[in-house]
């Protein structure tokens, strides 16, 4: 896969998972709830902030397919939108 073409997908992908309504309300403001406590509470390791972001970026994967009428992405362009996200 091209550089520029995974960018792309990558870009495209977390455009869509952070905009989408259903992904934001039931799942992404509960990761970030959970997050900020762990924060507060100095139990906070991003390692796992990652793989809580792995679920977010999951379910918007899964939606961007069904809307768009597409396959889905990998779980290589999956992990790399959910660094980008607990790197945010």
């Amino acid at each position: 896969m091209k550089l520029q073409d995974r960018e792309h997908k990558v870009t495209d992908l977390q455009l869509y998972t952070e905009n989408d309504r259903y992904t934001y309300d039931r799942i992404r403001k509960q990761v970030q709830a959970k997050l900020s406590e762990k924060h507060k509470g100095g139990k906070y390791v991003h390692v796992m902030a990652v793989k809580l972001f792995m679920d977010v970026v999951a379910v918007g994967n899964r939606r961007y397919a069904d809307e768009f009428a597409c396959r889905k992405f990998s779980k290589v362009i999956e992990a790399e939108v959910a660094q980008n996200m607990a790197d945010a």
